[in-house]
């Protein structure tokens, strides 16, 4: 089964309410929660769509399309793209009490690139 549902979002939060919602309209159930936020301004990054696709072992593999339109921040840092976002918003759902997360994320905001289109994928147990 493989669903896709479109959004516009500036946030990791917004993001993992997103997906929280499409698993759970499917009967999973998901805790979600934040103990820290950062967001990302919708000039910057946007989300565009996340597609989900059940996986074998209750597992859903997470197809996340990012765009990301402008540069915060030291632009020499290409290295650093929407897949790290996705990294970050992986650890944070597994691990939503993890303060070093909201660094990780405002470390990676310093690197986004020029206008970035990536597909990413992650495990979402």
């Amino acid at each position: 089964m493989r669903f896709w549902i479109e959004v516009a979002c500036s946030s990791v939060e917004e993001v993992a309410d997103v997906i929280a919602r499409v698993l759970e309209s499917k009967g999973c159930t998901v805790n979600v929660r934040w103990e820290q936020s950062f967001q990302f301004p919708q000039e910057y990054v946007r989300v565009d769509g996340v597609e989900v696709i059940d996986e074998p072992y209750g597992k859903y593999k997470i197809m996340a399309y990012f765009t990301v339109k402008k540069t915060l921040r030291k632009p020499d840092r290409c290295e650093v793209k929407a897949g790290y976002l996705v990294k970050v918003l992986e650890d944070r759902l597994n691990n939503p009490d993890s303060l070093a997360v909201s660094a990780a994320i405002k470390g990676m905001a310093e690197g986004l690139v020029d206008v970035v289109m990536r597909e990413v994928f992650f495990s979402f147990a």
